[in-house]
């Protein structure tokens, strides 16, 4: 009957600087979602006065790491049951184009995950729940079939190279969770914090599938919420980001590009 308590600074800026930066005459970080120097220095504790930013543009091809803007409804709270209705037919679509060919589907949440489950059917598409997520991923990356992964938890850390994944379909917009308390708290300490979180969020699922300058992949966004990240966050997106983006209109029965 033991219970646990865990105490979390909102923000770890102060700690960073007395424990961690203090302690070296020169720190190299390196990263492809920085972004910003001044907010990524404010949320890491660094004096911006002490700091220099270097950002280069993407080594990688750009018919490589096409992105398809293809918004079918915004996956907000009140709309995501209806939007979901429309992504159906697209997704089948989608299979049908990407057919004999490696995917990943990201769902941002198991909520969406089980609807893709109930509502698509499809015997390329491969599920996973908590408790068996490795499992299943070692699957699909070992396996010689088709298969598409779709799952709410491999934007980062996971690498879908080459011929594990020729495509992707972002489904829902990385929001941070604001049922996390910390989330919300730091929201509303910070609100350009959840903007930027929001772009790295994305930019690092975009680059799940393309990994080095020999490998492609098309990346597709069905979630309209993207335009408002387009409107009011994209002074986060680097212009390297932005050209690989071209709009599809959703009446068109294909992806072209």
């Amino acid at each position: 009957k033991q219970k646990e308590l865990s105490l979390e600074p909102i923000w770890a800026a102060d700690y960073l600087d007395q424990y961690v930066w203090s302690n070296y005459d020169l720190v190299i970080l390196m990263s492809g979602t920085i972004l910003d120097k001044n907010l990524f220095s404010e949320l890491n504790g660094l004096d911006t006065d002490k700091t220099a930013y270097y950002s280069t543009s993407s080594p990688f091809p750009l018919e490589n790491r096409k992105i398809f803007y293809m918004p079918l409804g915004k996956m907000s709270y009140q709309n995501k049951e209806e939007t979901f209705k429309n992504y159906v037919p697209y997704m089948h679509k989608i299979l049908k184009k990407y057919e004999g060919l490696k995917g990943l589907v990201h769902t941002n949440s198991f909520e969406l995950s089980n609807w893709f489950k109930r509502d698509i059917e499809d015997p390329r598409l491969m599920f996973h729940s908590s408790a068996d997520r490795d499992d299943k991923l070692r699957e699909h990356m070992e396996s010689k079939d088709p298969l598409v992964f779709v799952s709410p938890s491999v934007g980062t850390g996971v690498s879908f190279d080459h011929e594990k994944s020729r495509f992707q379909v972002i489904a829902k917009i990385p929001y941070p969770s604001l049922a996390s308390q910390k989330n919300k708290l730091r929201q509303k300490n910070n609100p350009e914090w959840y903007s930027w979180k929001t772009v790295c969020a994305l930019m690092q699922m975009c680059g799940r599938s393309i990994r080095s300058k020999t490998d492609y992949a098309d990346t597709i966004i069905l979630d309209g919420s993207f335009s408002d990240i387009l409107r009011y966050s994209s002074k986060y997106m680097p212009s390297w980001f932005q050209e690989s983006i071209k709009k599809v209109e959703t009446k068109k029965s294909t992806i072209s590009g």
